[in-house]
C-alpha cells in the first residue's frame, strides 16, 4: 500500500489518467453486462401508438405499416391508431389486429 501511495505521488497526472479510464471501463463493464436491449424494441402495438412509432421499433418501412392500416394518404398531424380506427369507421382492435398480421408477415421473411 505505501509503494502505490509512493506512484501516486510521483506520477500524479498519469495515476489521475488511469482512475479515470478505469472508472469509464467499469461504466461500460456495468452496462454491457446489466442493461438489456432498450423497451420499445418490438413494441405491442397500442391504441395510442403512431405508425411511425411502430415502424421505428419494428426496423420496417412506415409507409407499409400505413398501407397495412388502410392509409392511402399521407394525412395531417400524427394519427394514433385509435384516430386511424376512427376515421376508418372500425374498431381499433380490427386496425391493431391488421398491424400485427402485418408485423408477422414481415417478421417471418426476415426470417
Amino acid at each position: 500500500m505505501k509503494r502505490l501511495f509512493t506512484v501516486i505521488r510521483a506520477h500524479p497526472v498519469i495515476s489521475a489518467i488511469f482512475c479515470i479510464a478505469a472508472t469509464v471501463f467499469l461504466w461500460l463493464l456495468i452496462n454491457l453486462l446489466f442493461i438489456g436491449p432498450p423497451k420499445d424494441r418490438f413494441a405491442t402495438p397500442a391504441p395510442w401508438m403512431t405508425p411511425n412509432y411502430i415502424a421505428n421499433s419494428w426496423h420496417v418501412d412506415a409507409t407499409d405499416v400505413a398501407m397495412a392500416v388502410g392509409l392511402t394518404d399521407r394525412p395531417k398531424g400524427r394519427p394514433t391508431f385509435d384516430d386511424i380506427a376512427k376515421m376508418r369507421g372500425v374498431p381499433v382492435e380490427t386496425v391493431l389486429t391488421e398491424v400485427i398480421g402485418f408485423l408477422a408477415l414481415q417478421s417471418h421473411r426476415n426470417d
